[in-house]
């Protein structure tokens, strides 16, 4: 029997499903670990960040010269600033000891009774976080001494009170949430998911077909009434459905840590924002595309495990088509949704990439989705039949 036989399929996929139940370290590679592993990473990697963020807020010791002394409210005031005094202040700022030097001009209180502009020096280490983080509080600190001085002079000089201001800056955000959160999920989401869809399908891709050659069991199938489409179709759905599983399992991790991050330096509310990804629709078309790609990818897996001779090649051959995989995903980092060039919709794993972006901020485009399906269908056939060839002709 030649063609392809729904029934076989079936057949050949309980066998390759029971194998994958029967093997732990399959599920703990593909599912246990993504769900273990993704949320730790992230929850000290955002940590980390915070924590960075909190202690250069709290504590900012600083290296003061020439302010005068009636001036010194501005910095006295403010608990976050330590006064140091070291030998070397430019050493220590290198050694991380102190944050920030300022240094004032001499007779800076004459010259600024003259209207002469001051020129303040502030030396900080931009190779340091905590440090850069000073820099950003001392400028803050010396502009509202600014605004103070300018508000004194319009005073004096008996000027309308907005006469150093022309502009009254307005800013209106006419997005929401959702939408900001988006931005970040449709890069992050991708990647994470195709990178764990790709290692979580490995251990049974190689296992497919490299692995019954090394076991000998491959001319025992052969010899049963099952075609090599329904052979190859079977063990297809069964790589599908461990990559299927990995991908969720990652998105599942990613999405439960970043709802739970209060993220300050993103300047909007991730957890109100994905909680907007629990409509059903975008879920159901989240899964079809993710079960899509999938299935494009365990075909490339197959093709790789049906040229190799050993278990041990095709795990070779399997790190350089994952790398293969992942560096177009970051041909979309600098496109925003709503810009993206047509022609991406079709362009392998750029499409999927894509087409996330614009589901995350909201962009249902029915074109660029037929583009996407039906060019992740085409790719997916077109291995199929480029495996099914190359298994049919080494098993003759």
């Amino acid at each position: 029997m030649n063609g392809f036989n729904w029934r076989f399929c079936r057949v050949i996929l309980k066998k390759e499903l029971m194998e994958i139940f029967r093997d732990r370290r399959a599920w703990m590679a593909s599912v246990i670990i993504p769900l273990l592993v993704i949320p730790v990473m992230l929850y000290f990697a955002y940590g980390s960040v915070s924590q960075v963020g909190m202690e250069s807020r709290r504590q900012i010791p600083v290296y003061i010269d020439g302010l005068p002394a009636n001036q010194q409210k501005w910095f006295v005031r403010d608990p976050a600033y330590i006064f140091e005094f070291p030998e070397n202040p430019v050493e220590s700022l290198k050694k991380g000891e102190i944050r920030a030097i300022i240094i004032f001009p001499s007779k800076m209180e004459e010259r600024l009774q003259i209207y002469r502009q001051q020129q303040i020096r502030v030396i900080y280490d931009g190779a340091n976080p905590k440090s850069a983080a000073a820099k950003d509080r001392v400028e803050q600190t010396l502009k509202e001494w600014e605004k103070q001085i300018i508000e004194r002079r319009v005073e004096q000089n008996h000027l309308p009170v907005h006469f150093h201001q022309p502009f009254n800056l307005q800013y209106e955000n006419v997005s929401n949430p959702e939408e900001e959160t988006g931005i970040y999920l449709g890069f992050l989401i991708p990647i994470v998911m195709i990178t764990a869809m790709l290692t979580g399908a490995i251990p049974v891709a190689t296992d497919a077909v490299a692995g019954e050659k090394e076991r000998g069991n491959l001319p025992v199938l052969r010899s049963t009434p099952v075609a090599a489409v329904n052979l190859i179709f079977g063990k297809l759905l069964a790589v599908a459905a461990m990559g299927s599983l990995s991908g969720i399992a990652a998105v599942v991790s990613v999405l439960w840590v970043l709802s739970r991050i209060k993220d300050a330096a993103m300047d909007t509310d991730m957890e109100a924002g994905i909680l907007f990804y629990n409509d059903l629709h975008f879920i159901i078309l989240f899964l079809l595309l993710l079960i899509l790609s999938s299935l494009w990818f365990a075909a490339l897996q197959l093709l790789v495990s049906t040229i190799a001779k050993t278990l041990k090649e095709a795990q070779t051959y399997m790190t350089p088509l994952v790398i293969l995989i992942v560096i177009p995903l970051y041909l979309t980092l600098p496109r925003v949704a709503g810009e993206i060039p047509d022609y991406f919709f079709i362009l392998p794993v750029v499409n999927i990439t894509s087409q996330y972006k614009e589901w995350f901020v909201g962009i249902l485009n029915w074109q660029h989705m037929m583009m996407t399906t039906g060019s992740l269908v085409l790719y997916g056939i077109m291995t199929m039949w480029c495996t099914v060839r190359i298994f049919i002709k080494q098993n003759k």
